[in-house]
């Protein structure tokens, strides 16, 4: 996990599979100076999911897979901090998901890749199903 691979401040996109849901669920990692030891370093996990925001200390058997460190840190710590102030809204799986609210603290951009391929395949799959139907009415007219 992130406290192995992680040896330098900052905030950093983690992400870990999801067997119930089938998806990758994404989160940002906040490793920080501890306030007792100036030598140890602290990690937080905000994560958002249909029960909302959770900010809470990350372990090394939770399962976190560290992605990258986010490279404006300073927009990113002001995003993170008034996620944290005034709430990410509410879970909405296309719309507002894990997905949207890291990609927004990290690039100031909503964005969901797993929303966005999965809509590309759904058209994709109606394309040839209507193809399909189509070469289907022709042969029996």
């Amino acid at each position: 996990m992130a406290s192995q691979l992680v040896r330098t401040e900052g905030l950093y996109v983690v992400e870990r599979y999801s067997p119930t849901w089938g998806v990758r669920h994404v989160a940002v990692l906040l490793c920080q100076r501890d306030d007792w030891s100036a030598s140890r370093l602290q990690f937080w996990v905000l994560e958002f999911w249909f029960g909302g925001l959770r900010f809470s200390r990350a372990s090394d058997d939770g399962g976190w897979r560290v992605v990258g460190r986010i490279a404006d840190q300073l927009g990113a710590r002001r995003r993170l901090d008034e996620t944290l102030r005034l709430g990410a809204g509410a879970y909405n799986l296309f719309f507002n998901n894990c997905e949207h609210v890291v990609s927004h603290i990290a690039s100031d951009v909503r964005q969901s890749p797993q929303v966005r391929s999965a809509a590309a395949a759904a058209a994709l799959v109606l394309l040839v199903i209507r193809s399909l139907v189509g070469t289907s009415r022709a042969q029996h007219a």
